[in-house]
């Protein structure tokens, strides 16, 4: 099952952001929680870690940028330690 929520994710990530709808579109998807689901299945489908660690890179950078709203810190720093981040 984890490896359809990985496709589902990656088809996310790769449409990126509508920036022709504004009703109920929600900024923090398309921003960083996108990358948090990447990150987290990716780690249990075979083969593609190297899909969550770059996944985990992002958030990573994006902790650093400042662009991680502090309700979510706590749960990004858990996820990127399965990378050793």
């Amino acid at each position: 099952m984890n490896h359809v929520a990985l496709m589902y994710a990656l088809r996310a990530k790769e449409a990126g952001y509508p920036r022709e709808d504004v009703l109920f579109v929600e900024y923090d998807i398309y921003e960083f929680l996108l990358d948090i689901e990447i990150a987290i299945v990716a780690y249990y489908v075979k083969g593609k870690k190297n899909v969550g660690r770059a996944a985990a890179k992002r958030l990573l950078q994006k902790i650093k940028q400042g662009k991680v709203k502090q309700k979510n810190l706590e749960h990004i720093k858990q996820t990127i330690a399965f990378y050793g981040f």
